[in-house]
């Protein structure tokens, strides 16, 4: 237990720790499979997204995708106990679905722990026996379960540092893309904290971090026209601008927004033609 939880905390290769130590499990309790099954977002599929296989047994995890818990495995959440334990010593015992689609795995006895966020179940953590019907201690089935509970909060942790990461992604192919010089600006510094692909093209030498005065407008000091002005009082405004130093004439739009967890301002500048 210990050494999953430092192996899993000073890895920076979080998915690959995880597959590892999955094995370590598995030659560890001597079972036949180990895996995990995570949700889609709306809780109505999961997938088989890691598996280890003992020596001889077959692997499952491409067999095992788009499960669908309406069809393939109706009502099978409420399998697992108020521990977010599904303890099953004999798979025949189970419901016919149920049975159907584990049986062909060859799995015998299964022992699975539930994967939850904030209280909503979001997969589960498998042992699969596939030798003969096993029953587990209660010593084992406590680790495993606390086990299982360590690879879910990394996992999950994993998970929506990624997501975060898409967004991020998503929202700067976004601005990138747009038909206007787009900025986000420190309103109290005047820090660049983001520049869009536009802004970048009609500045190559501007930079995060460097001020919008004098890298935009070339002033030593905070522009006088500039839309900024009490942005936390009036939220919005815009203004026409000459900017001389770039050679373009623009109606500039400034907006009170959160960046990062941070007030900023996002500046979005229109070329008007004369």
């Amino acid at each position: 237990i210990h050494y999953t939880f430092h192996r899993l905390y000073q890895s920076g290769d979080v998915e690959g720790t995880i597959q590892a130590v999955l094995g370590i499990i598995g030659k560890q309790m001597n079972v036949s499979r180990v895996y995990i099954f995570e949700n889609d977002s709306e809780n109505k599929y999961c997938f088989n997204t890691f598996e280890w296989c003992n020596t001889g047994i077959h692997p499952e995890i491409d067999n095992l995708q788009f499960v669908s818990y309406e069809t393939d495995i109706p009502g099978y959440e409420k399998n697992f106990d108020e521990r977010g334990i599904f303890y099953c010593p004999d798979i025949r015992e189970l419901p016919k679905e149920q049975y159907d689609i584990l049986e062909p795995q060859g799995i015998k006895s299964m022992l699975q722990c539930a994967i939850r966020d904030n209280g909503v179940f979001r997969g589960y953590v498998g042992f699969d026996e596939c030798v003969e019907t096993r029953l587990w201690t209660k010593e084992q089935i406590d680790m495993l379960t606390f086990l299982s509970e360590v690879l879910s909060v990394f996992l999950l942790k994993h998970r929506a540092q990624l997501e975060i990461e898409q967004k991020a992604e998503d929202l700067n192919s976004i601005l990138d893309n747009q038909n206007a010089w787009i900025y986000v600006v420190e309103p109290d510094t005047y820090e660049l904290l983001f520049i869009n692909e536009k802004t970048q093209k009609l500045a190559p030498t501007v930079k995060e971090g460097m001020t919008c005065y004098r890298e935009l407008r070339g002033f030593n000091e905070p522009c006088p026209d500039c839309p900024m002005v009490g942005i936390r009082d009036v939220k919005s405004r815009e203004i026409v601008v000459m900017n001389d130093y770039l050679d373009v004439k623009v109606l500039a739009e400034a907006t009170l927004i959160n960046w990062k967890g941070n007030e900023a301002s996002l500046l979005t500048c229109w070329e008007l033609k004369e």
